[in-house]
């Protein structure tokens, strides 16, 4: 991309989501959010990276997504302080693992006294401007465990992928047992629309309990991928939303469900989606989508 002046503009720059994991497996995390406004974008060349989305997986972690930024000479720039890079998130995780790390953390999961969410890696990124500062753009995964039932049967309960509003959240032992539904994401207008990015996936298990929802699962479009439990499916991949040419949410795959040795695309962990990157740009009021994929 070249600029050939100084530009004055805000600037959104979302990863690519964490893969959710199968079968009865954590989901991803949502990728790390940079947002800024009203920062200047100096004259010169840029790499402009949009990454991909982790590919859900079966009997294996799910994938991590791919970072995503603007660079000059091979090197994230930073503006403001803040390096401009939306990392990927991180990987759901088959059954005993704690969660991958990433802009927003897999959740843990299941089959041990506790296994964490990742860590999330992304800082504080994201302009929030209610308090005129910049908050994480990045959260937690949800713990998973292993629930044990009157002493002699157990089932395992997966975490949430983080979100970038917050964290994903831990399996629940007690009353109703439940998978880790997803992170919420943030609400974020950069088009002249406000719309939802970066949710986490739910968490997916055996039979027994109920699955995780994604993230911000009572919103219309772009929800993080839901998990699935036994007899209903695999993970969800991404809800895109039903916007024409939106590129990406940056949002995590759902977890798998338990073995389906009838149709084994069902136990997979759901993809990750694309991330994006946007530049609103004040001296022209043109908004430039990027669309180039790692």
């Amino acid at each position: 991309m070249a600029v050939n002046d100084d530009l004055m503009c805000d600037i959104l720059i979302i990863g690519g989501g964490g893969g959710g994991a199968g079968p009865r497996s954590s989901a991803g995390g949502a990728g790390g959010v940079v947002y800024m406004v009203n920062q200047i974008l100096s004259a010169g060349s840029y790499t402009v990276e949009v990454g991909k989305g982790g590919a859900g997986t079966r009997d294996t972690d799910g994938n991590a997504g791919v970072s995503s930024g603007i660079k000059q000479s091979s090197i994230y720039i930073t503006i403001d302080g803040i390096t401009l890079e939306g990392k990927g998130g991180g990987k759901g995780v088959f059954i005993g693992q704690t969660g991958g790390s990433g802009g927003s953390g897999g959740g843990g999961g299941g089959q041990g006294a506790s296994t964490y969410g990742g860590s999330a890696t992304q800082g504080n990124t994201l302009w929030d401007k209610t308090t005129n500062t910049y908050i994480s753009g990045g959260h937690d995964g949800g713990n998973g465990s292993l629930l044990n039932w009157n002493g002699s049967s157990s089932s395992l309960t997966t975490g949430g992928g983080g979100g970038a509003g917050t964290a994903g959240h831990a399996a629940t032992t007690s009353g109703t047992i439940k998978c880790g539904d997803g992170g919420d994401g943030v609400f974020i207008d950069i088009t002249g629309t406000s719309l939802l990015y970066a949710t986490g996936g739910g968490g997916g298990s055996l039979g027994g309990v109920v699955n995780g929802a994604g993230g911000n699962s009572s919103a219309l479009n772009n929800q993080g991928g839901d998990g699935r439990v036994s007899g209903s499916g695999g993970g969800d991949a991404y809800r895109t939303g039903g916007t024409v040419g939106r590129t990406g949410t940056g949002a995590g795959g759902g977890g798998g469900s338990d073995y389906d040795s009838t149709a084994t695309a069902s136990d997979y962990g759901g993809d990750g989606d694309s991330g994006i990157n946007h530049q609103m740009l004040h001296l022209t009021e043109d908004v430039q989508v990027l669309n180039k994929f790692l």
